[in-house]
C-alpha cells in the first residue's frame, strides 16, 4: 500500500470514532498503516500541541501530502496580522496559506474527536484572506478541508471548496497541482467551459450598465460601457499578475464607503441620497484614472465616462448599483448574477478566450454573420508559417553571430529584424496579434540571453582583472552597441517591440480598443515585474501608446500606394518623430505632434479619395461613411524608409478577412457593393467579402513579403473566384493551401475553409495539403512540412508548379487520383454532350438564395 493510500485509508478508520481510550490506543496503532498517523497520535499523548503536531507529523518536507499536494511549505509565518500555521507555495511561488485545527486533542484519559465548523473562524480566516499574501486560504483538521478565496469571499463568507482528504487526493488527479485545483474549484468552472462561461457573464455585465442612462447615442453609450469594463478587467488582470496590490479594486471600492452609508441612510431622499451615490462613484472612477493614468497611460484611463452619465438622483442610484453588482461587490443572491469581473481570475483567461467573447458579443449586437472567431491551433499555425519562418531564421544568425563575437553582422541582423512591419487588416480583438507579439518577444529575448551570456563570459559576475579587459576592447563595444540595440531595462525593450512591428486595422471601434487591452495584457503576462507599480520609480505611461498601431476603420477603403505621399517632407518628419518616440516611447509630446502632421496630411488625402469615389460613383459615393484608411500614411513606418523613400509595404499580413456574401451586403448598403465592383479587380459575380481583402492584403506587402489569411475555399473552382485565380496565377503568388475538406474549422457555422499562404515573389511551386481528418490541432497543420507524419496525421500533400494556376478552377490531385480522373475522361461520354443542364449543383439550403 502506497503512503497516501495508507493515510486515507486510516483518517477514514479514526474519523468513525468519537473518541480513543488510551486503554485501547495501542490495539488501533497496531491496525492502521501510516507510520505518520501513529506517530500523530503518540505525539498528542505525550502533550504536544495538537494543531502543531498536525504540521510536524504531515507537512514536512517531500512527506507524502506535499508531494500529493504539489507544493513546498513555510512554517509559522509572520503575516502581519498574526503567525499563520504554514504557507505552502507551489512551482511559481503561488502561495496558499494554512491553518491547522486539532482533529484530536488530549482529555484526561481519552483522545477526543473535534469537529471543525469554518463558521467559528471567520474572523480569523477573513484576517488571513485580506492579509495579502495569499489569494487562498486552507481551514483544515487533516480530514476536513476548506478552502477560502480573496475573490469569492467578497460576496459571502464561506468556503468555495470543501472536501474530505480522500476527495482531495482524487480532485487532485488530472492537476499539477494544489493550486491549479484550486483555480479551478473557485467558480465551479471545469476546463473548457471558461470560454463560455465568461461569454455569459459579459453579456449580463453589459445588460447592467445599459440600465444606466447616459446622455449619448446607442453607438456612443455601447463604447462607453465596454470601455469601462475593459479598464475593469485591465485593472483586474494587473491584480492578478501581482503587478499593483492584492484586491486594489475592492480596497478602493470601501476607501469612500462613508459616502455610500450617508446615502442609505438617506434612501428616503432620493436627491440627497443621490448626491452621496454621485459623489462615490465620481470619487472611485477618479481615484482610478488618477492612479493608473501616470504609471501606464493607455487611452484606458484617459476618458470622459463621468461627463456622459445623466444627472439625475436615480439614475447615480442606478449606476452605484449596477457598479457594485458588475464588480462582483454585491452578494449574489441579492442579483443574481453568479460572477463579478473581480471574481475571475485573469491570468487563467487569455486572448482567446477574452476575444472570442468580445468579438461574439459585438457581432450579435451588430447583426452581423460572417464574423467567426479563429481557433488557437489555426491563428498559431498562420503566424509560425509566416512570421514565424523568418523570425527563426534571423534569431539563430544573431545568437550565433554573438557567440562567434561578429557584432558587426549582430547589428545588422538585429536592425533587419527591427524593420519587420507586420499587419492584421480585420484584427477583430487581437488573437493574431498576440501571437505575433510572442512570436516576437521568442527572438528578443533569445538575444538578450546570449548577450547576458556573453557579458558574464567577458566579466563575469565580480571584475578583478581590469588588465585582462585591455585586450578586448571590440569585444567590449561590441556588447555595447548590442545593448543600445536590446536596452536591460525589458520594459522598454518590450513596449519598443509592440510599437516596431505590431499593427492593425479594424472596422468596429470597439474591437480596435479590445485588442489594444489584449495587447497591454500581454505585455504584463510576458513580465509581470517589470510591471509592478511601486518598482517604476519616476517612470512615467510605462505601457506603450498603442494610437498609431491600431486604428479604427474600413482596410478596404483608402488609397494604398505610397506614391500619394511620395517626396513630402511632412513624410520625413514623420519618421524622425516615430524614430525619437520609439527611443523612449514614455515621450507622448512626441506623439501629439505625429498626430497633428498625419491629421493635417489626412484632410488632404480624404478630400481627394471623395473626390475618386465621386468620379466612379456619382451620387451614391455621398452614402459611404466608413473611415478611410490611407496606409501609406496611417502606417507611414511600413510604407517609407528613414529618408523618406518608399519602403513598399508591410512584411507580413496575417488574419482571417470577413466572410460575407455580397448578396447579403447588398441588402444594407448596394453602394458598398458598387464600390467593391468599381475599385477591386477581384470583385467578380457573387464573391464574398474575403476577396476584396485578399487583394487588398496583396497589394499591401512589400516585395517577397507574405500574406497568410484563413477563408472560404468556394473561390478556388466557383465562378465568382475567376478574377481572383487570374490574378494569383499571373503574380505567381500562391505558396501554400491548406485544405480543411468538409472539416468544420469554425464552431456553430458550416463554413468550408482553407489556409492561404502568398509570397510577393514569382514562386515556382506551391504546397497544397489536403486534410482528410481534421484533429483541431496545431501538430497535424505543422506535420504539413514533414512527410513522415503525413499518414499519421491524416494529410495529403502535393506540390503543383505554379504555371499549372490559371483563371480557371484550381483542381488539385494527387497521382494516384490524376491517373483515375485521366481513365474516367478517355472514351467516356459527358453528360452536356447528351442534355440540357438548366441549372448547376444545389447548395447546402444556403440562405442568401433559400427562401421560407
Amino acid at each position: 500500500m502506497d503512503d497516501i493510500k495508507a493515510l486515507r485509508a486510516d483518517l477514514e478508520e479514526l474519523v468513525l470514532r468519537d473518541r480513543i481510550p488510551l486503554s485501547g490506543l495501542e490495539e488501533i496503532k497496531s491496525g492502521l498503516n501510516s507510520e505518520d498517523v501513529r506517530e500523530y497520535l503518540e505525539a498528542i499523548v505525550e502533550r504536544a500541541k495538537p494543531e502543531e503536531s498536525l504540521r510536524q507529523k504531515f507537512f514536512y518536507k517531500d512527506s507524502p501530502i506535499m508531494k500529493l499536494l504539489g507544493v513546498r511549505g513555510s512554517p509559522e509565518v509572520n503575516i502581519g496580522s498574526g503567525y499563520v500555521d504554514l504557507i505552502l507555495k507551489d512551482s511559481l511561488g503561488r502561495k496558499i496559506i494554512v491553518e491547522f485545527k486539532r482533529l484530536f486533542e488530549l482529555r484526561r484519559n481519552k483522545l477526543m474527536r473535534n469537529e471543525l465548523d469554518w463558521r467559528e473562524h471567520e474572523e480569523q480566516i477573513k484576517r488571513y484572506v485580506f492579509s495579502e499574501q495569499a489569494r487562498f486560504v486552507v481551514l483544515t483538521n487533516l480530514y476536513d478541508w476548506y478552502f477560502f478565496s480573496s475573490k469569492t469571499i467578497i460576496r459571502e463568507f464561506k468556503p468555495f471548496y470543501h472536501a474530505t482528504f480522500s476527495d482531495l487526493a482524487d480532485d487532485l488527479e488530472g492537476y499539477g497541482s494544489l493550486y491549479e485545483l484550486l483555480e479551478r474549484k473557485e467558480h465551479g468552472i471545469k476546463k473548457g467551459e471558461l470560454d463560455d462561461r465568461f461569454f455569459e457573464s459579459l453579456r449580463e455585465w453589459i445588460k447592467i450598465l445599459d440600465g444606466v442612462e447616459f446622455n449619448a447615442d446607442e453607438r456612443e453609450k455601447m463604447h462607453l460601457i465596454l470601455h469601462l469594463i475593459n479598464k475593469f478587467i485591465f485593472i483586474q488582470t494587473l491584480d492578478d499578475y501581482g503587478v499593483i496590490d492584492f484586491n486594489w479594486l475592492y480596497k478602493k471600492w470601501t476607501t469612500f464607503y462613508d459616502r455610500i452609508q450617508l446615502a442609505e441612510r438617506h434612501k428616503e431622499k432620493p436627491k440627497v441620497a443621490g448626491r452621496y451615490y454621485k459623489s462615490f462613484i465620481r470619487k472611485f472612477l477618479e481615484e482610478i484614472n488618477d492612479f493608473f493614468y501616470p504609471l501606464y497611460d493607455t487611452e484606458l484611463f484617459s476618458d470622459s465616462l463621468l461627463e456622459k452619465v445623466k444627472d439625475e438622483p436615480e439614475n447615480w442610484a442606478r449606476f452605484y448599483s449596477a457598479l457594485a453588482t458588475v464588480l462582483g461587490f454585491t452578494p449574489w443572491q441579492e442579483t443574481g448574477l453568479k460572477m463579478g469581473i473581480t471574481q475571475y481570475d485573469y491570468s487563467q483567461i487569455d486572448e482567446d478566450i477574452l476575444g472570442k467573447a468580445y468579438e461574439t458579443y459585438l457581432a450579435e449586437k451588430r447583426k452581423e454573420k460572417g464574423i467567426y472567431y479563429t481557433p488557437k491551433y489555426v491563428t498559431q499555425f498562420i503566424v509560425e508559417e509566416t512570421l514565424g519562418k523568418r523570425l527563426e531564421e534571423l534569431r539563430d544568425a544573431i545568437t550565433r553571430a554573438i557567440r562567434d563575437n561578429d557584432f558587426e553582422t549582430a547589428e545588422k541582423l538585429s536592425r533587419e529584424l527591427f524593420d519587420i512591419r507586420v499587419a492584421d487588416l480585420a484584427s477583430g480583438s487581437g488573437s493574431f496579434l498576440i501571437k505575433v507579439l510572442r512570436a516576437l518577444w521568442g527572438v528578443y529575448s533569445a538575444v538578450i540571453e546570449e548577450l547576458r551570456k556573453k557579458e558574464d563570459q567577458l566579466m563575469g559576475k565580480k571584475v578583478r582583472d581590469f588588465s585582462a579587459l585591455v585586450g578586448k576592447k571590440n569585444l567590449i563595444e561590441g556588447i555595447a552597441r548590442m545593448r543600445k540595440l536590446f536596452p536591460g531595462d525589458e520594459r522598454i525593450l518590450m513596449s519598443q517591440m509592440v510599437l516596431r512591428h505590431v499593427f492593425a486595422v479594424d472596422l468596429d471601434e470597439n474591437a480596435v480598443e479590445v485588442a489594444k487591452m489584449n495587447l497591454w495584457r500581454e505585455l504584463i503576462k510576458l513580465n509581470p515585474k517589470a510591471f509592478r507599480w511601486d518598482n517604476l520609480g519616476e517612470n512615467e505611461h510605462v505601457l506603450p501608446n498603442l494610437s498609431l498601431n491600431l486604428v479604427s476603420g474600413d482596410s478596404l477603403m483608402g488609397f494604398s500606394e505610397p506614391e500619394t505621399l511620395e517626396g513630402r517632407e511632412e513624410v520625413k518628419r514623420l519618421l524622425e518623430l516615430w524614430e525619437e518616440f520609439i527611443e523612449n516611447p514614455e515621450n507622448l509630446e512626441v506623439l501629439e505632434e505625429i498626430r497633428e502632421i498625419k491629421d493635417s496630411l489626412r484632410e488632404g488625402l480624404d478630400e481627394k479619395y471623395r473626390e475618386l469615389l465621386k468620379e466612379k460613383l456619382g451620387e451614391k459615393a455621398e452614402k459611404l461613411n466608413n473611415r478611410f484608411i490611407h496606409h501609406p500614411l496611417d502606417f507611414f513606418m511600413a510604407f517609407f524608409g528613414k529618408d523618406g523613400s518608399v519602403r513598399g509595404g508591410f512584411d507580413f499580413i496575417v488574419g482571417n478577412p470577413p466572410y460575407v456574401r455580397i448578396q447579403n451586403l447588398k441588402k444594407e448598403s448596394p453602394e458598398y457593393v458598387e464600390f467593391l465592383n468599381r475599385f477591386y479587380e477581384s470583385s467578380h459575380k457573387n464573391y464574398d467579402l474575403a476577396i476584396p481583402f485578399i487583394e487588398r492584403g496583396y497589394s499591401l506587402l512589400r516585395d517577397n513579403g507574405e500574406l497568410g489569411f484563413i477563408v472560404t475555399k468556394k473561390w478556388m473552382k466557383a465562378d465568382y473566384g475567376e478574377k481572383m485565380r487570374g490574378i494569383l496565377a499571373k503574380e505567381k503568388a500562391v505558396r501554400l493551401i491548406i485544405d480543411f475538406g468538409d472539416g468544420q474549422v469554425f464552431k456553430g457555422a458550416t463554413t468550408y475553409t482553407m489556409i492561404l499562404v502568398l509570397r510577393k515573389a514569382k514562386n515556382e511551386r506551391l504546397t497544397y495539403a489536403k486534410v482528410e481528418e481534421l484533429k483541431e490541432s496545431i501538430e497535424q497543420l505543422r506535420a504539413v512540412r514533414e512527410p513522415e507524419k503525413w499518414n499519421e496525421q491524416r494529410l495529403n500533400v502535393i506540390e503543383v508548379p505554379e504555371e499549372e494556376l490559371s483563371e480557371k478552377p484550381w483542381v488539385f490531385l494527387t497521382e494516384k487520383e490524376r491517373k483515375i480522373v485521366k481513365k474516367v475522361h478517355e472514351g467516356s461520354v459527358r453528360l452536356e454532350e447528351v442534355a440540357d443542364i438548366f441549372v448547376g449543383v444545389q447548395t447546402s439550403a444556403d440562405q442568401v438564395i433559400s427562401l421560407n
